[in-house]
Formats: structure tokens, C-alpha cells, sequence
């Protein structure tokens, strides 16, 4: 049964919710606050969210923000119109938006839609105080709305925090070239595992030799990098080694020593151990050795037989200043550069990664490295100024970023295109039509192109035909750039 979690101050909505819901079949969890969901979303795991403005305690668009981060596919209900709500979906971070009021059928069959096409990723639940105090630091960041900006007329267009002209475009952040060139390099297979290189003159301990002459970057920040990558969920990293460094002055240039546990002198020497029976006596096996066989030093009876009159003991460590025989010596390492010595459990770990290309973002990460080298050389070509990534400041004030934003004056005439890539493989859904709709109406493209790699979903040609959105359906972008102009003209 899938759990669903709504956040709403509005005791009546959430009853209509929750009895429509449970109807449908659903288990409901139910938060009357921003900041109680957030802690219930950080203790407990949920397959869908359901977000009210306005609430109480916070915005409910940062609630939104905040929850998005927890994975689970999130339906916001607002009051504001559809256009200005899917303009601001990649700030807000929602799956689907309602415009208040709604139908109880159609927000059941929404949820049903989005639970068939998204898995909440497992996780492990943060500790109850770390929920809170992040949920509390993230909503006094945002003030609560009053209750006129909240009444506020959706006809009315939102006022910017900061005046900036209609129209206006911009480079938006991108990857480092360099960092193109080393993905350009995983794509075409030349570099299939990155795996570290042990170093222990270096300040990190090891470094990735190959991808630091490739990005001209030192151990460090080529570490970063492909952390970032990481993060960015382009490459997928697994164990390789653990590293240990010295405590004090951080250097791996240490090694283990030993010392005898009842003087704590280091002069110790291995030695196999026999145990004699009939006495008891314990030495190391050269004490037992004579020209005749093996003789017990302490009661000088014949060793007659292994397992009959005596043991082997195995390896041990004899002290030579003080006689000691022990099994373990006492451990701990010495720093060969502060010569420092400390026990083992205070060494400093460093865990060493090896990176591979994550193949279930290859759509994405291709786009990502061929976009201004196809698309845009494709439309160059046919007049056009372009700009890849893009923000372009709408009529709200508001900054919208796209994959694409390209203008051309022929004439009297202006053509302003706004185009958006979606990937997804089991078909593009509507979501990114709409989001791409509410972009283009803000800024007040002429034509909206939407490339879907590698399909459209059934769901969404509907939307696109309605909102005179361009679809152009493509297994790469390579395609996609010998459909675009037929698209474009």
C-alpha cells in the first residue's frame, strides 16, 4: 500500500483529501504545519506528497523546496494561476501543481500516474534533532506569508524582488570546459574506470594522474571534480582503499610499530613457541633445540612426539630487553614525518574511490556535452543567435533557465525560440511540457520546442498539442539537430 503524507492547515481540505484517499486505497499520514512535514518526511519514508498553501507556519512554496530534496514526487494545490505556478516548478520543485479548487478524481488519478512512473529512493532517516534543526534554519530563512499575500489576486503578476528588464538573456551556469573534454572522453569509452593512484608524498595521499594532465588540476582539485560529478549523478564511485595518516601533521608517510606490553620496549624479535606437557614449560623453539632433538630446558626431559608431550604454539614475539613472550604486541604507527607516535584507532582515515560512468544518465550527460556543439552550430547555421544554457527574464520578473534560447531579426520580424531537452526513458512525461509552456509564455517566445530523448510519453501529446508546444522526439541529439530545422522554419 503507498503511504502518502499531506501537509495542509486547512482542517476541512485535509479531510476531503484524506477521506478521497482513503477510498482510493491509500495509507495517509497527515501534518497540519510546514515544519511538523518536514520532520515526518526526514523520520519516516513516504511515496508521495501533497503540499497546501497556505500554511501556517511557513511558505508553502519553501516547504515545497525543502521537501523535494527527500525524493518522493510532490503535488503542490495553490492558488495561483497554472501559467505563473509551472514557471516557477524547477524553483519549487513539484511533479504536478492544482490550481485550488480541484476534483477529488482527478487529483486521485494524478497520484496514480506519478506513483507508476516514480520509485522513492531508499534512504537512511536523519537523526530526529538534525531533521529539526534543518527544517527550522530552512523556514526562518523564508518568512511566513501574510494573509493579504496570500489573498493576493493571481491576476495581479508577482512583483520581483529585483526590477530587471523584460527580455533580458544571459549565459547560465555550465559545466567546466575541461571537465566537457573529460566526459567527452567517458562517453566515447576511452576512459572506462578512473581508479586512484596511491601517492604518499602528496598532501591527500593520491591522486588520479591521467584525469589531472587531462583538466591541468592539482590532486586536490581533481578529486573535487569528480566528486562533483558525483553529485551530479553523472558517475557512480566505489570503494578502492582506505588510507591512514598521521593525526597531528596529517602525513601518510607513517608506519606500524610494535612494542612488548610489559616494558614497552620495541626491541622485539618473532620466534616459533613450543609448550612442553608434563611441566608446562613455555620457550621459544631454539631454547628446546640440542644436537640430539628437542630438550626441555626447565625439567631437561626428551620432546618426545608433536600433539603427544608437546605443542607448537605458533609465531610469537619475544622482548630482548625484558624476556617478555607475548602472541599481540601492543600496535601503533609513527609518523616518519613529525615522528609522532599514536595508537591505531587514532590514525585518520581516508577512504579512496574509484569512478565510473553512470550509463542511466547518458542521454542526459550527452546532452549536456553536445548541446553547443550540435544544436547550436545546427541553428547558427540557419541565422540564429544563440545562447545554451540560458536565463531569460520574463514579464513576472522572473529568471527561467533553458537548454536553449535563440532569437534572430529577419527583417521587420523577430523570432525568439525557447527550447527545453527532456530525457527520460520511459517516455517524456507532461510535466515537462507544461514547465516549458509557463517558461515560454513568460518571456513571450514565438515558438516552443520541446526535444524528448528518446520518446514523448502518450500522457503528454495531449498538453502539446494544446499549449502549440513542438515536440521533437529523438534518440540523441545528433538526430534531434537534423529534425530542429524543419522545426525552426
Amino acid at each position: 500500500m503507498s503511504r502518502i503524507l499531506t501537509i495542509s492547515s486547512e482542517i476541512g481540505l485535509t479531510e476531503q483529501i484524506a477521506s478521497a484517499l482513503h477510498e482510493a486505497g491509500f495509507a495517509i499520514s497527515n501534518a497540519s504545519a510546514g515544519l511538523e512535514g518536514l520532520k515526518m518526511l526526514g523520520e519516516e519514508q513516504f511515496d508521495l506528497v501533497i503540499i497546501e498553501e497556505p500554511l501556517a507556519d511557513a511558505d508553502a512554496w519553501s516547504v515545497c523546496r525543502q521537501a523535494h530534496s527527500f525524493g518522493s514526487p510532490i503535488i503542490l494545490l495553490g492558488t495561483e494561476s497554472q501559467v505563473e505556478a509551472w514557471g516557477r516548478a524547477e524553483e519549487a520543485g513539484f511533479d504536478f501543481y492544482f490550481k485550488k479548487p480541484f476534483s477529488s478524481p482527478g487529483l486521485i488519478a494524478r497520484i496514480k500516474v506519478l506513483l507508476r512512473r516514480y520509485s522513492v529512493p531508499s534512504r537512511a532517516a536523519p537523526a530526529e534533532a538534525e531533521v529539526a534543526t534543518k527544517a527550522e534554519q530552512a523556514l526562518e530563512a523564508e518568512p511566513s506569508p501574510s494573509p493579504q499575500q496570500v489573498e493576493e489576486s493571481v491576476s495581479q503578476p508577482r512583483k520581483p524582488e529585483v526590477e530587471r528588464p523584460v527580455g533580458t538573456v544571459k549565459q547560465a551556469p555550465t559545466l567546466d570546459p575541461r571537465t566537457l573534454k573529460l566526459l567527452e572522453k567517458m562517453l566515447a569509452g576511452e576512459y572506462v574506470q578512473i581508479a586512484p593512484a596511491v601517492n604518499l608524498a602528496s598532501k591527500i595521499g593520491f591522486s588520479y594522474p591521467e584525469v589531472s594532465e587531462l583538466l591541468r588540476t592539482d590532486e586536490k582539485e581533481t578529486s573535487e571534480t569528480l566528486e562533483s560529478l558525483v553529485q551530479h549523478n553523472i558517475l557512480e564511485k566505489q570503494f578502492f582503499e582506505t588510507l591512514f595518516s598521521c593525526p597531528k601533521c596529517e602525513s601518510f608517510q607513517i608506519q606500524l610499530s610494535i612494542r612488548c606490553p610489559a616494558c614497552h620496549g620495541q626491541h622485539l624479535n618473532r620466534c616459533p613457541v613450543l609448550e612442553h606437557f608434563p611441566c608446562g614449560h613455555v620457550s621459544p623453539e631454539e631454547f628446546f633445540a640440542t644436537e640430539n632433538g628437542y630438550l626441555c630446558p626447565k625439567c631437561k626431559r626428551a620432546l618426545k612426539a608433536v600433539g603427544l608431550d608437546y605443542r607448537n604454539l605458533g609465531i610469537h614475539y619475544r622482548c630482548q630487553n625484558c624476556g617478555e613472550l607475548c602472541s599481540s604486541p601492543t600496535e601503533e604507527y609513527h609518523c616518519l614525518k613529525c615522528q609522532a607516535y599514536f595508537p591505531k584507532y587514532e590514525a585518520r582515515e581516508v577512504t579512496l574511490y574509484g569512478y565510473k560512468f553512470n550509463e542511466a544518465e547518458r542521454l542526459h550527460t550527452e546532452a549536456e556535452v553536445k548541446r553547443k556543439t550540435v544544436l547550436t552550430k545546427c541553428l547558427s547555421e540557419l541565422g540564429y543567435h544563440v545562447t545554451s544554457p540560458a536565463k531569460v527574464t520574463g514579464k513576472s520578473g522572473r529568471e527561467h533557465e533553458l537548454a536553449i534560447y535563440a532569437s534572430k531579426n529577419s527583417g521587420v520580424s523577430a523570432a525568439n525560440l525557447a527550447i527545453d531537452i527532456a530525457y527520460d526513458e520511459r517516455g517524456v512525461p507532461e510535466t515537462e511540457v507544461l514547465k516549458l509552456y509557463a517558461k515560454a509564455f513568460d518571456i513571450g517566445a514565438q515558438k516552443m520546442i520541446l526535444i524528448a530523448m528518446p520518446e514523448i510519453s502518450s500522457d503528454a501529446l495531449p498538453f502539446a498539442d494544446q499549449y502549440n508546444v513542438i515536440v521533437t522526439q529523438a534518440k540523441d541529439l545528433d538526430e534531434a539537430a537534423q529534425k530542429l530545422p524543419k522545426e525552426v522554419t
